[in-house]
């Protein structure tokens, strides 16, 4: 007997099979697997144990699900006690009874076989029902008529994301990364049954961290990785529905920067109104600062101009993106003070100071 498998979106296989025992006692199966790697990873379990009420039609006697955009799990838990099962046809339909979606065919050849999958076009939105008609080997059949469920072949919807870098020095001083993220994902058709994330230096890799799941639907926390200090990183998020379709979102680029931004060794330098680098000059002069700090990662100065009466009585400290400011230096004043503070992308900050004897 070959069991039928459907791909998952990861591209893992999933099958179900079903069973019945007729007595209480300890059961063993095996299973062999051809054509598959020998490190291929297998996990077996029983999702659930029901008893068997051979007197009533339950409606529960067909149990179907969606597993992907156009196809349907489907199992028939029919016994026959006197004759055994020969043939079980299915059909599907968008009322009760109805084949019109799908004509009735053989689905289940064999009483040991109680579970299929199969494929339909199916329209999204559509609400549809799986009937099965089981024939013993009298040729008596009875008809069975699955819950309806409804059709969706939209993925879930992610929104609203945002994601920071943490770093963290280590006994050997190496500092690791970690990515926080977080986001809103709804899925109103098929609920969203998990998240995961991966995170490379592309959008498209995963070389960094591979799949990983997430420890809720709305907020994920990364295992620790090492990465240069200036490296450009992308986390990708996926989230999985019901019926396998995935949702995706991305972050980035997100720069990595532990390093505070590094003064390079030049000095402030004084401008005129009319553009000549000269000495310091009472009046209207610019006050430029580009050649200090490495530009680097940088996203914000501070700057304050003083004199010996007060750090910030000519200039109050002020933020700016640019490089230069102009400042009105009065005649009395004979040394400035200035004090320029460099802020890198994540907040770390190295300030330099110099002072000018006019």
């Amino acid at each position: 007997m070959v069991l039928p498998f459907a791909r998952n979106s990861d591209g893992s296989l999933i099958t179900e099979y079903n069973f019945f025992a007729f007595e209480k006692a300890q059961k063993y199966f095996s299973l062999d697997v051809y054509g598959g790697l020998k490190t291929t990873e297998m996990a077996i379990r029983v999702l659930k144990c029901s008893s068997i009420i051979t007197e009533t039609k339950d409606i529960e006697t067909i149990t179907t699900q969606q597993i992907s955009s156009d196809s349907i799990s489907i199992c028939v838990r029919a016994i026959d006690l006197d004759s055994g099962i020969k043939q079980v046809d299915i059909g599907i339909g968008s009322v009760y009874g109805g084949f019109e979606l799908q004509a009735i065919k053989s689905a289940i050849s064999s009483s040991h076989r109680m579970h299929d999958i199969v494929e339909a076009n199916l329209t999204h939105g559509e609400r549809v029902y799986i009937e099965a008609v089981v024939i013993n080997h009298a040729g008596l059949q009875t008809e069975f008529t699955s819950h309806p469920f409804i059709i969706d072949h939209t993925p879930p919807i992610i929104q609203n994301m945002e994601s920071s870098l943490e770093y963290r020095d280590d006994v050997r001083n190496d500092t690791t990364t970690r990515v926080h993220s977080r986001w809103q994902v709804m899925d109103d058709e098929s609920d969203v049954k998990f998240c995961e994330y991966c995170i490379g230096f592309s959008e498209s890799s995963c070389d960094i961290i591979g799949w990983t799941a997430t420890s809720s639907l709305s907020v994920s926390q990364s295992t620790k990785f090492k990465v240069q200090h200036g490296n450009r990183i992308f986390l990708k998020l996926r989230c999985i529905n019901g019926v396998q379709l995935s949702g995706y979102a991305y972050s980035g680029s997100l720069v990595v920067s532990y390093i505070p931004p590094e003064i390079i060794g030049s000095k402030i330098e004084f401008i005129t109104d009319t553009g000549i680098r000269k000495g310091f000059d009472h009046g209207t002069n610019y006050i430029d600062w580009k050649d200090v700090f490495k530009p680097t990662y940088i996203s914000s100065y501070q700057l304050a101009v003083g004199s010996s009466k007060g750090m910030t009585d000519i200039l109050m400290p002020t933020t700016t993106t640019e490089t230069r400011v102009a400042i009105n230096i009065p005649r009395e004043y004979h040394e400035i003070r200035g004090i320029v503070t460099a802020t890198s992308i994540t907040g770390l900050s190295t300030t330099y100071r110099q002072t000018i004897v006019l």
